[in-house]
């Protein structure tokens, strides 16, 4: 399963291939935050994507799984992280938020690494490493949330 990484676009502009690739992770969103969990268009649809790096996962030249990063002034945030679900429980999930991890480790060793994980969705997380940060529960798009946090002693281990 190739996992494209398409970088933020700097001061140039998004190539047709990145502008087509940043369009089936949207695509992927849709149908799972808009239509699967009722996320209002507006809040799912931010007006980011060109500042954000993307991940897009394909199975048999199909996008399958998405995953959403951006620094912030915490740290690099992983966000939008989406598969399919017909295509849930295959380790896409996983293999998305890996392969986040080395890339933001390869452009900056020293960053923090942080989500905000729907608490449904905090077990998934919990095995990959990342812990609570010890903030309250708080919502998002209507939804509970919880910030997580990849101690750096996790990648080291």
């Amino acid at each position: 399963m190739p996992i494209f990484i398409i970088p933020p676009s700097s001061n140039s502009a998004p190539s047709k291939e990145e502008i087509k690739m940043v369009d089936d992770c949207l695509e992927i969103r849709r149908i799972v935050f808009i239509v699967g969990q009722g996320v209002p268009r507006d809040i799912e649809r931010d007006g980011r994507e060109f500042s954000c790096g993307h991940l897009l996962l394909l199975e048999k030249s199909s996008p399958v799984g998405t995953l959403r990063y951006r620094r912030m002034e915490e740290g690099v945030k992983l966000e939008r992280i989406a598969v399919l679900p017909e295509y849930h429980c295959k380790g896409y999930g996983r293999r998305l938020v890996e392969a986040a991890i080395q890339y933001v480790r390869s452009q900056d060793e020293t960053a923090r690494i942080y989500l905000h994980a729907q608490v449904a969705s905090e077990g998934f997380y919990r095995k990959l490493g990342f812990v609570d940060d010890g903030e309250p529960v708080f919502k998002e798009a209507g939804i509970a949330h919880r910030t997580m946090v990849l101690p750096s002693s996790v990648e080291k281990a």
